[in-house]
């Protein structure tokens, strides 16, 4: 029950940088974007996951979502190595991001950048992805394509219902 605006800086719905520990469980619902950052190349996204420590993110559920006016990404969901620290003396190490699930999801307008989603390696990937009822301008899409996602990479089992 949140709606979100964001600007400048970061994402609208955001799950990271630095989660070097394993975070598991984690629900999302009547969430609304209204606004999503501003026209650039930051990978600001109005609903994110970005895994850039050695932590595994599993069992998160979005449910009823709605993003209104992205300026970048609508989604952005990514395993990297970025210069965020992840505390004193911890030795960087990819993360993993499994059983995702997008219920009822309403994106209102096209985001200039489209969406993406990439692990870091074939083992640190996505894993077990789930779209139900995803709808692109008052269309429900059933593919990555037709989704606007235009980096797609190290993802494994991913169905669109």
């Amino acid at each position: 029950d949140c709606v979100g605006w964001n600007v400048n800086a970061g994402n609208t719905f955001e799950m990271g940088y630095e989660m070097n520990n394993n975070v598991s469980d984690v629900s999302w619902t009547d969430i609304y974007s209204i606004h999503s950052g501003t026209r650039g190349v930051w990978r600001r996204g109005a609903v994110t996951i970005h895994q850039s420590a050695g932590g595994t993110v599993r069992n998160v559920t979005y449910n009823n979502v709605h993003i209104e006016d992205p300026k970048e990404y609508a989604f952005h969901f990514a395993i990297l190595k970025t210069e965020y620290g992840i505390g004193d003396g911890v030795v960087w190490s990819p993360g993993k991001v499994e059983n995702v699930t997008f219920n009822n999801v309403y994106v209102y307008h096209d985001a200039p950048e489209g969406s993406e989603m990439w692990g870091y390696s074939e083992e640190n990937c996505f894993e077990n992805i789930t779209f139900n009822n995803l709808y692109f301008n008052g269309k429900k899409v059933t593919s990555f394509e037709e989704a606007d996602f235009r980096r797609v990479e190290n993802i494994k089992n991913v169905q669109f219902k």
